[in-house]
């Protein structure tokens, strides 16, 4: 029954207005309540926002939008919408009629029982309230469903247009007769407010001359006055002032004479005490002379003991490594032998192995050596033949990014900064070191946006040393996505390190089942790897949902950042290397990150950092109350705050 309603509305929209009608409709419409819909339901209508900004969609493209979703494409959701919109419109009309004539119920009623007077006055108000002209009037009475009448019609269609052409006429009218008169008044009022000047200087002469004459014997005797007045003044002061010193002089002799008393007594006092104490003094003297010589008869003995104790140790220790080296030259001889008897050896079983060779050969016989065999164990890529959908914006990326990451189990508070932190350390041609138990099903996340697949596995055996091998595997694997396991905390650096620095065409995770070995990791490796706390950001609750899967444009990642950008958050990243000990490149590139995380217009780059990378390191370090002092000298809104005083937090707790 409700798609029955939704399509009669489509029907009576496509019956009733011209695709012109229909735009000018939704141009009288409130914009926030047309564009409201659209924000909200972004991914309903890609179709028609796609590069567009959905917070500054023109008039134009929101009437094609609505036009096309209605009549072409018969959007239930646009039509419900505009139709409760249109009829609050109607409602606002209404009221309007009710306050300027009388009430719309008795307006509507003689309008159809062909009042003609009420009708003018209804078509003039129209008039002033966006329909403006004879076509838009007609609008409106197909608005409200309202038949006209045939004197009605004629109306409009002459009169109407003579009473429209009239008032425009009127109006420019009076229009130029007030520019006119404008500019006679402005011309009269400075001609006028010249003579009144010039009245004004003459008067003002006039009494400047009064004043003056007045003024010459009144200033004479003022003077007098006033000389003699000062006199009296200056008189009256100088006996006060002179009086004045002569009873502070008097009050500061007897001042000075009590201070001297007391100094005198005092002064004996101390003289006493300080003889008391010399005496003192000399009588302990002799006392703790002879006491400190006693003690360091006493200690220097002992440190003689212990001075020959240790001269005794070092000669035994230089007699062992005597011995030590002499046997060291022994082993070097009898190595030195067994190596020439190891080659004569070779020599003479060379013929042997030949001979084995072609033995094995003639009978047929195939077997690969171990020593060919890789020791890397591989878990392909597994692609799926759909039709993938090519992402090329970068915001799209983000949040498809964000809901594969909340189905892999990362909590949805969480996840779309971490889809935002992930775009920006890619952009910035960082690899990932990803901690926990649940990387596998982030790198599958991320491949699933990127390839359209799960990612490549790589396993690295303990104790794996070919780094030939792992740069070849890498560079012919066909996914964009390898995630690495067993590297970072099983083999030295060395052997991936040159991998980090020449890989350009694919994407590479490292993973850490514990944040365990965390600090013994070489400084080195934080200027070619963004850390990411996995473990810490997984949700309680699974969410469930397939993957979604595209491929990507091969530029989406290129972001250029501006010079002034990194500048300014490498300010105010660098106070972290008091309580982290990174490089100045490692530090430059999360300003790198923090900029790109800018680029995409949202707030939270130091957020991200702090929360997905810093807390970690600092809680292996034991530094988070450094960093808890690092967060609260930042502007963070109240939220952000609360959501990294609680993680740090936590952490705290846990040690």
């Amino acid at each position: 029954m409700k798609g029955s309603v939704q399509n009669d509305l489509i029907e009576k929209y496509i019956n009733k207005y011209s695709k012109v009608e229909f735009e000018f409709i939704i141009s009288l419409l409130p914009y926030a309540k047309v564009s409201d819909v659209i924000k909200k339901n972004e991914k309903r209508f890609r179709e028609y926002t796609k590069g567009f900004n959905l917070q500054k969609l023109s008039l134009k493209k929101l009437q094609e939008i609505y036009y096309k979703s209605i009549f072409k494409s018969q959007n239930d959701l646009l039509v419900k919408h505009t139709e409760l919109i249109i009829n609050e419109f109607l409602r606002n009309i209404d009221e309007h009629i009710s306050k300027a004539i009388e009430p719309a119920e008795y307006v509507r009623q003689k309008v159809e029982n062909n009042d003609m007077k009420c009708f003018k006055e209804l078509t003039a108000l129209l008039l002033d309230y966006k329909f403006d002209s004879k076509e838009k009037v007609l609008i409106y009475f197909k608005m409200i469903d309202y038949e006209l009448s045939e004197n009605q019609i004629n109306y409009i269609s002459h009169d109407l247009e003579h009473y429209i052409y009239q008032k425009r006429i009127e109006e420019d009218l009076k229009k130029k007769i007030s520019e006119s008169y404008e500019i006679k008044i402005q011309e009269v009022s400075k001609q006028y407010e010249k003579l009144i000047l010039d009245k004004e200087d003459q008067i003002i002469a006039l009494k400047q001359l009064m004043e003056e004459s007045k003024g010459n014997y009144v200033k004479e005797l003022s003077l007098k006055d006033s000389l003699i007045k000062e006199i009296e003044k200056n008189h009256i002061k100088i006996l006060d002032r002179v009086e004045q010193e002569h009873r502070q002089d008097i009050t500061k002799k007897d001042k000075l004479e009590i201070s001297l008393e007391q100094l005198n007594t005092t002064s004996k006092e101390k003289n006493e005490l300080i003889n008391s104490l010399r005496d003192i003094v000399e009588l302990k003297y002799d006392e703790y002379c002879e006491i400190a010589n006693k003690r360091w008869i006493e200690d220097n003995d002992k440190l003689i003991v212990e001075k020959n104790a240790i001269q005794s140790s070092i000669n035994t220790l230089m007699s062992e490594k005597g011995n030590l080296v002499y046997a060291i030259n022994e082993l070097e001889t009898l190595k030195s032998s067994l190596e020439e008897m190891i080659t004569s050896l070779e020599g003479t079983g060379s013929g042997f192995l030949h001979n084995m060779q072609n033995l094995i050969q003639t009978i047929g016989y195939k077997s690969e050596s171990p020593m060919n065999q890789s020791r890397l164990h591989i878990i392909p890529s597994k692609a799926i033949e759909i039709d993938q959908e090519v992402t090329t914006d970068k915001s799209f990326f983000v949040d498809d990014l964000a809901d594969n990451l909340r189905i892999s189990g990362i909590s949805n508070e969480y996840s779309n900064d971490l889809a935002q932190y992930i775009f920006a350390s890619i952009s910035s041609k960082m690899s990932l070191l990803l901690v926990g138990c649940n990387t596998r099903k982030v790198a599958n996340a991320l491949s699933s946006i990127i390839n359209g697949a799960n990612a490549e596995i790589i396993i690295i055996p303990v104790g794996y040393d070919d780094c030939n091998e792992l740069i070849l595997n890498v560079t012919i694997s066909t996914s964009k996505v390898i995630l690495i396991e067993n590297a970072v905390d099983n083999i030295s650096e060395s052997i991936y390190l040159p991998l980090l620095k020449e890989n350009t065409d694919h994407i590479l995770l490292f993973s850490m089942e514990s944040a365990e070995h965390i600090s013994m990791i070489p400084k080195s490796l934080m200027n070619y790897m963004i850390v990411v706390d996995i473990d810490s950001l997984v949700n309680y609750e699974p969410n469930p949902g397939e993957l979604i899967k595209s491929v990507i444009d091969p530029n989406l990642f290129n972001v250029k950042l501006e010079p002034v950008s990194i500048r300014t958050n490498l300010r105010h990243i660098k106070p972290i290397d008091r309580f982290i000990k990174l490089s100045q490149v490692a530090i430059i590139k999360l300003a790198e990150v923090m900029s790109s995380i800018d680029k995409q217009n949202t707030p939270n780059a130091l957020y991200d950092i702090i929360m997905f990378s810093l807390n970690m390191l600092c809680k292996q370090s034991g530094k988070t109350n450094e960093l808890l002092e690092f967060v609260e000298q930042q502007e963070f809104s109240p939220v952000l705050n609360n959501m990294l005083r609680a993680a740090i937090g936590d952490n705290n707790n846990n040690e």
